[in-house]
């Protein structure tokens, strides 16, 4: 279930996805996937999620988690797997600049930062 509010009320977190790490990002605490955070990243991090999630993913070794790759020039984020697939996800650079990757899909878990 989606829950999404008219206004947006965007805030900086770090968020948490099991086996992979924590990471800065935004949100809007009122916009939720299942009960979970739909986090954005900013390039930089974006970039580190990729390489986290692949050192992660390399160590488990199972197909529920094929390499990801990136290509800042397309503004693309993708599971490296054929299009086809159960496990193939796509998400690019979104107009703010930033990649949502894994929202509305992954369990991300928001850890508020004091302002």
């Amino acid at each position: 279930m989606i829950n999404k509010n008219a206004e947006s009320r965007e805030v900086a977190d770090i968020f948490n996805l099991d086996y992979i790490g924590n990471f800065p990002g935004f949100h809007d605490p009122e916009v939720r996937f299942n009960g979970f955070a739909t986090p954005e990243f900013t390039e930089e991090v974006a970039k580190q999620i990729v390489s986290e999630y692949n050192s992660v993913a390399g160590v488990l070794d199972c197909p529920e988690m094929p390499p990801m790759k990136i290509d800042i020039q397309s503004g693309r984020v993708w599971m490296d797997v054929d299009e086809e697939s159960e496990y193939f996800a796509e998400w690019r650079s979104m107009e703010n600049g930033r990649y949502a990757i894994g929202s509305f899909s992954w369990c991300w878990i928001e850890d508020e930062v004091a302002e």
